[in-house]
């Protein structure tokens, strides 16, 4: 048999209560002297006592765990919203379980099923870059589950955590504009992702504020990573007239952007200037560093573990959408 509380009463010379109380971090409420306290955590660390987690969530109808489905893991703009997500839960007595659709929506779903049955608490979605329906938010409200969209606005019924990648983008844009260019390449990802189609039109947008005509060879299309970026920077060194400055999808991209120009010997900024998106760590170790924007991926990973806890303690708050403004951060690039 396990070690139990009646075990560890026994052993300590209290009663049952009186060791449920000091193990529960309840012991103030019944003003238990320090002397005891300290006895009875000292006969259950000899006994090796281990709570039963199990039975406690038995008890309080929780696992105390959420779930967290993200599209990629590889990239580093998510690796730094799940560690946030996986600090503040912890902060709050919650473990996390992860899941990486690798941008396909059937896993996704296959993830929402199987965190069903592990019987989480609530749940947090950063959606696949090509989800475009919501039968799975549909299936969510369904089964009552408190959940939140990150990276995904769905309309004022649902909870979401997004930033404006239009006014992100918007701002790279222009301050290239500022800076004096007015042949700004912008490399992109998908163009059926909605994160890429925001930032285009962000991009247009202030091309077209400052009476600049939008030029589809300016677009490079690319993967998204610092690989995607050395190509690239291989295709816009190709563009005739050559472009002053380039507006990279994220900081991956830029950085895979940088080292192309620096191999061909090519001056950032003095020939060509490079703004990227993300605001990544690594965006200050380049050689020149990065000009960037900085979509607050901290903040949102907070936000969404708040917000969830919120709705887990309370199901009858009304969902909120909660708009994160992106800010340019100036560097050397």
């Amino acid at each position: 048999m396990g070690i139990t509380i009646q075990t560890i009463a026994d052993k300590a010379g209290v009663s049952k209560a009186t060791v449920s109380y000091v193990l529960n971090d309840r012991a103030g409420e019944q003003r238990i002297p320090e002397k005891t306290r300290a006895r009875i955590l000292n006969a259950a660390k000899k006994l090796n006592y281990r709570k039963n987690v199990y039975a406690k969530c038995l008890a309080s109808g929780k696992t105390m765990t959420l779930g967290l489905v993200v599209p990629d893991i590889g990239h580093l703009f998510i690796v730094e919203i799940i560690k946030t997500i996986q600090r503040v839960a912890s902060e709050n007595g919650y473990h996390i379980i992860i899941g990486d659709a690798n941008d396909s929506v059937v896993r996704e779903k296959e993830y929402f099923n199987d965190f069903m049955e592990r019987r989480v608490d609530g749940l947090i979605i950063m959606p696949s870059p090509v989800w475009k329906n919501s039968d799975l938010v549909d299936e969510m409200n369904q089964i009552n589950i408190p959940f939140i969209l990150l990276g995904r606005e769905m309309g004022a019924e649902y909870n979401s955590i997004v930033s404006d990648r239009v006014q992100g983008a918007f701002l790279a844009t222009e301050h290239l504009i500022r800076r004096g260019s007015r042949k700004i390449a912008h490399v992109i990802s998908n163009p059926l992702f909605l994160p890429t189609q925001e930032k285009l039109k962000g991009y247009r947008k202030a091309l077209e504020k400052y009476d600049i005509e939008f030029d589809e060879n300016m677009i490079i299309e690319t993967e998204s990573s610092c690989e995607g970026g050395l190509e690239a920077g291989h295709k816009l060194l190709k563009i005739r007239p050559r472009p002053t400055a380039v507006f990279a999808s994220n900081d991956e991209v830029a950085m895979g952007v940088l080292k192309s120009l620096d191999k061909s010997g090519i001056r950032v900024p003095e020939d060509i200037s490079v703004v990227g998106y993300d605001n990544l760590n690594i965006s200050i170790f380049a050689n020149v560093s990065l000009t960037t924007v900085d979509q607050s991926q901290r903040e949102m990973g907070q936000k969404a573990v708040e917000l969830l806890l919120e709705r887990i303690k309370d199901r009858k708050l009304k969902p909120e959408q909660i708009v994160l403004m992106p800010k340019l951060i100036v560097r050397e690039s």
